[in-house]
């Protein structure tokens, strides 16, 4: 079990780091009116192509960010415990976003609006929906690594401890049991109570304006004088 905590740790951080590699080969081009300008993952986030500035994408720039972080938590999870769940979360929010991208108009996240002639923009060879999947598996890495290390703690520590499966399963056993002791009302008293908040609200709506109308001729007298 340790060579495979071992072995899902470092696949893990492969895997992290293979996608943010992705976002510097061409994945994007903007299309201008005399050819197509290729872009890479990179230029459109920072704004710069081919020497020439471009409005950048903060919403690329905003993947490319939380890839980074994967990388960077997924490479302290190999010594600090409390980072394999942020490996997890950075993972799926960014695999979900690209995904996002990957079946979106390019135009709606390349913004080609700084290049002369520019007419709109383009895929390259699906490479968000790649950089999604790698992401996807990094995740999915990083949550068998998360249960493998959770288990091997336990075994280690003698305890009986609960694995994250089990406190999961525990968990949903007993939402559905204080789920079935809630009494709903009937029609009849939620009408009673839903006209005692209106009108509560009425009175207080009510004086709430009376205070704020003397305060405003009061004023007004004071001023006036």
């Amino acid at each position: 079990m340790k060579i495979q905590k071992k072995l899902f740790s470092v696949l893990t951080l492969v895997l992290a780091s293979v996608a943010l590699v992705l976002y510097f080969l061409p994945f994007g081009r903007v299309i201008t009116a005399g050819g197509d300008t290729v872009g890479v993952g990179a230029e459109f986030c920072f704004g710069s192509l081919d020497g020439e500035s471009i409005s950048k994408s903060s919403k690329l720039l905003f993947t490319l960010i939380l890839t980074a972080f994967t990388v960077l938590f997924a490479a302290l999870s190999l010594k600090y415990k409390g980072t394999r769940w942020a490996t997890v979360g950075f993972g799926i929010v960014d695999a979900v976003f690209m995904l996002v991208v990957g079946l979106s108009y390019a135009g709606r996240f390349i913004d080609y609006g700084g290049v002369a002639g520019a007419t709109g923009a383009a895929y390259v060879y699906g490479m968000p929906l790649i950089i999604s999947a790698v992401l996807f598996l990094t995740t999915a890495s990083g949550v068998a690594y998360l249960l493998i290390a959770d288990k091997l703690s336990i075994i280690e520590s003698g305890e009986a401890k609960l694995t994250i499966p089990q406190r999961v399963v525990k968990f949903l056993k007993d939402y559905k049991s204080e789920f079935k002791k809630i009494v709903w009302p009937n029609f009849r008293t939620v009408m009673k109570n839903t006209i005692i908040v209106f009108v509560m609200c009425a009175v207080v709506g009510a004086f709430i304006w009376l205070v704020d109308f003397g305060l405003d001729s009061l004023l007004d007298l004071i001023y006036n004088r």
